[in-house]
């Protein structure tokens, strides 16, 4: 059956149990209190051809309809794609007189449902209408938000390999997409590989460095809308796998973050998914190893961090902060920190937020005590290298001395 037919069934099934969801109240009755039955024409114009008795099609179908919410959502996008005879000929019918009829009518629906089409099907289906040249930019948008929920449990995601949805994400992913759909085609593919260890492994296997490089260009490409978001946070959910984590940082990935944060015209948005990602590459032992072979990216990177911190945005102050901490608890990191004093800095943004404090009290405190945990934790940095440098001073002296 292919994606056609599964839209116009699911679009049948839709008018079929459209009362229950939108209640009965909805259908206007006669004064004499029997209903119209309603034709959907081809041209999509109505007319009443009949009235009947009215039932209480909620109370009688009640226990019969779960999860309906969920199973809308699906239904909805799938009538957009549905064949107006299908719709035609199940809005035609008449409303069964007998509410057990009724009911039996609607199980029998659901349990169809449960059985054929499944989920991989309508995966399938889904990816079959992003495929499509012909598909309209909507139809394809809509196609992307049904697939990113069906993508939610782990064993779904695992099988999108199957049905070609790898290929199809990286065509999505292409420049020659408008931004719309790259930001979709992101956001699906983060879903699938949210906790999703297998996912992300059999991603690297089969396309990892080309997926890669596509979500890099979408970043650079859209870094002034809420494409690059999209972009970041897909990748962030990959940078956990360790191979993603090194062909990331080997491919330039930390300049990528640090040109986001060095454009003026990077959405705040952007900014803070950014020194988000930092913060968590930062937990991890090759990318402290990277910035360690490239310290002058690395203290670059810094600047660019700290330039975040401005009480126009405690928000964007707060995921600043929160890098600059993850980067100081690498083993080592006092190297990078040379020369770097943000002091000034850290204590004006103190006074500034004991000012607002007022404005939102628990969140301004927290704020506070990271300013401080940060302003605290950079002072015992630069004591530990002055101590440092004063012991390498008197070793060199008492070589000398001996000399």
């Amino acid at each position: 059956m292919n994606a056609m037919l599964y839209a116009a069934w699911l679009s049948a099934l839709l008018v079929l149990l459209s009362p229950l969801s939108h209640g009965i109240d909805e259908v206007k009755p006669q004064h004499d209190g029997r209903l119209d039955k309603v034709d959907v024409l081809h041209n999509g114009s109505v007319q009443v051809s009949g009235t009947y008795e009215a039932v209480d099609i909620n109370k009688a179908a009640a226990q019969a309809m779960p999860d309906k919410e969920e199973l809308q959502d699906l239904l909805h996008w799938a009538i957009k794609h549905s064949d107006p005879k299908v719709l035609k000929e199940a809005a035609s019918g008449k409303v069964p007189q007998d509410a057990a009829e009724r009911k039996k009518e609607v199980e029998e629906a659901i349990e169809y449902l449960r059985k054929e089409p499944g989920e991989a099907e309508l995966m399938k289906a889904a990816t079959n209408i992003i495929n499509d040249a012909v598909s309209g930019e909507d139809a394809r948008l809509q196609a992307f938000e049904a697939l990113s929920y069906l993508l939610e449990p782990v064993d779904n995601a695992n099988d999108l390999h199957k049905m070609g949805g790898f290929e199809m994400l990286q065509g999505a992913l292409g420049e020659h997409n408008s931004r719309p759909l790259r930001a979709a085609a992101a956001n699906a593919l983060a879903v699938a590989a949210s906790n999703n260890e297998e996912f992300q492994q059999r991603l690297w296997d089969l396309c990892g460095q080309d997926m890669l490089e596509k979500l890099l260009q979408v970043i650079k490409l859209d870094a002034r809308d809420d494409t690059a978001s999209k972009g970041l946070y897909a990748l962030s959910k990959l940078l956990g796998n360790q191979k993603f984590r090194r062909a990331f940082l080997e491919s330039g990935g930390v300049a990528t973050l640090q040109r986001l944060l060095a454009g003026h015209n990077t959405p705040p948005n952007v900014r803070r998914k950014a020194l988000a990602m930092i913060a968590d590459l930062a937990h991890h032992q090759d990318t402290a190893q990277h910035l360690y072979a490239l310290p002058e990216r690395g203290r670059t990177l810094l600047r660019e961090i700290e330039q975040q911190l401005s009480a126009d945005d405690w928000d964007l102050t707060e995921k600043a902060l929160l890098a600059l901490k993850a980067l100081m608890h690498m083993p080592g990191a006092s190297q990078l920190f040379q020369g770097a004093d943000p002091t000034n800095r850290l204590q004006a943004l103190m006074k500034a937020a004991a000012g607002d404090s007022a404005k939102h009290a628990e969140y301004m405190e927290d704020v506070q005590k990271l300013i401080e945990e940060v302003h605290s934790m950079r002072q015992a940095m630069q004591s530990s290298s002055s101590r440092n440098g004063h012991s390498h001073d008197s070793e060199a002296g008492g070589q000398k001395n001996e000399l």
